[in-house]
């Protein structure tokens, strides 16, 4: 039997969007133990997805599917309407399916009588007022037209649909027929279409499970349950569907609707994922370090330095760089000197002069690039030592000078960066550099462009990193 599943991530990313469970977390663990709980009893699994649902699952999880086919990247849906990526994997099936959502966890295999039926599904629903209303919402919408054959199902008896966590069949042209009545539907009723205000109302379960449970029984087809009682549709009971303490003793668990906002159903299937396979469980627990604080400490202690050895890198750039210099005339360096005291020359001017003035990068100059694989309590102490606004990236600029260790050493931001690099192969007058730096600026601060580029000049000035040429 080919057992199909179907995840369209509907343009979310799985790793902050949840899709109806209380975290994304559990979200991917549910779709690991449904998956690895299919895998021991079929070998034919085969995943319906799109290039988020691909690189979770696949990539990082790698969920061992049998066939992954990448189709619903384009998929013209807007997210609240999910069934129909599902309906679009049961339109494009070939041969005799089985369709099992991923909150579906098959702990013993099917039965032949479900294999082998004609239409599947997991059981037939009763509508309570949950459903009714639902429903009664839909058809209150005058412009939204509902097919004749679903009016009369609906006035003929109470609200039937069949709940499709379970569905498939080797009846492929009955399942294409409802399938194409339920693409028309929203189609014709332009539901995809977020201008048009009925397309906000939810009519997964209509078009899914309603359209089903109309159409088998104006056609008078069979359909074989796995669940061989008709259920509430409020009747899911955590006991009957959602106890995976219970995990070995029944057929199946489905964690239907609210139940994923259960905190002691989440923590039993992550208890279950964890006991039966520990690998996936844990990569997926590292996926949310910072909700799971003790995978952010391992991957600290494997790839952050220590400050002690953070610490000692710097001092090692440190202590070429003065080696480096160390030839260096003195007579130069204080000419430098002389040169760097200028700056006040520059912050006096008139606006109109500013523009004229050019500027020339110190040659002697060295930039410390931070690795990412330092210790934050290393970044801090050398920031402090700087007087670094810590809160912001910042990089190291060194120079030669005749004070003190005969080292500065400067914090320096993103834009005293770009003006670096801008002064690297030439001189330019301020005017100059702003028009080349105001791309760099977001749309709200442009304007503001020249008093940024004036701050950080007389900052690189008095430091001695840029000279007036």
């Amino acid at each position: 039997m080919r057992i199909v599943q179907t995840f369209w991530t509907g343009n979310n990313d799985p790793l902050e969007y949840s899709y109806g469970w209380l975290h994304p977390e559990y979200n991917l663990m549910s779709w690991a133990l449904s998956c690895l709980s299919l895998r021991v009893h079929y070998k034919d699994v085969v995943l319906y997805t799109d290039s988020k649902g691909y690189h979770i699952l696949i990539n990082i999880l790698k969920l061992p599917y049998s066939e992954v086919h990448v189709v619903y990247d384009k998929l013209k849906c807007l997210s609240h309407h999910w069934a129909m990526a599902k309906l679009m994997t049961y339109y494009s099936q070939e041969e005799k399916f089985l369709h099992i959502d991923g909150d579906i966890y098959l702990v013993k295999p099917l039965p032949k009588r479900i294999l082998n039926a004609r239409l599947i599904a997991q059981n037939r629903e009763i509508g309570s007022r949950y459903y009714q209303a639902m429903i009664d919402n839909i058809l209150k919408q005058k412009t939204i037209s509902v097919p004749d054959f679903i009016k009369e199902s609906i006035e003929e008896t109470s609200l039937c649909s069949y709940n499709t966590g379970f569905f498939g069949g080797r009846d492929l042209g009955f399942i294409r027929k409802y399938c194409e009545q339920a693409f028309y539907f929203m189609e014709s009723n332009n539901m995809n279409n977020p201008k048009i205000k009925h397309s906000a109302t939810d009519c997964n379960v209509f078009f899914e499970q309603v359209f089903l449970a109309s159409m088998t029984k104006k056609e008078k087809r069979k359909v074989t349950c796995v669940l061989n009682r008709e259920m509430l549709d409020q009747g899911y009971s955590i006991e009957d569907f959602c106890n995976l303490t219970q995990f070995s003793h029944k057929q199946f668990f489905h964690i239907l609707g609210g139940h994923k906002q259960n905190m002691e159903i989440c923590k039993q299937l992550a208890q279950i994922l964890l006991s039966k396979y520990p690998a996936y469980c844990l990569k997926i627990l590292s996926l949310f370090p910072l909700r799971n604080v003790r995978f952010l400490i391992e991957k600290e202690n494997k790839s952050i330095l220590g400050v002690e050895m953070s610490l000692a890198q710097y001092e090692d750039f440190l202590l070429k760089q003065r080696k480096e210099w160390t030839n260096i005339p003195f007579e130069k360096l204080f000419n430098l000197e002389k040169a760097i005291t200028c700056y006040s020359r520059f912050v006096d001017m008139q606006q109109s002069e500013r523009k004229k003035i050019a500027f020339v990068l110190n040659p002697y100059i060295a930039i410390y690039k931070i690795p990412k694989t330092w210790n934050h309590g290393a970044v801090n102490i050398v920031g402090r030592r700087m007087k670094a606004k810590l809160h912001e990236y910042f990089e190291i600029a060194i120079r030669p000078t005749i004070y003190d260790s005969g080292l500065q050493e400067v914090a320096i931001g993103k834009l005293a960066l770009n003006i670096i690099s801008l002064l690297e192969n030439e001189e330019m007058t301020f005017e100059a550099l702003v028009e080349k730096l105001k791309p760099f600026f977001v749309a709200r601060l442009k304007k503001k462009s020249h008093q940024f580029v004036f701050q950080e000049l007389e900052y690189l000035l008095y430091n001695g990193i840029i000279l007036l040429a």
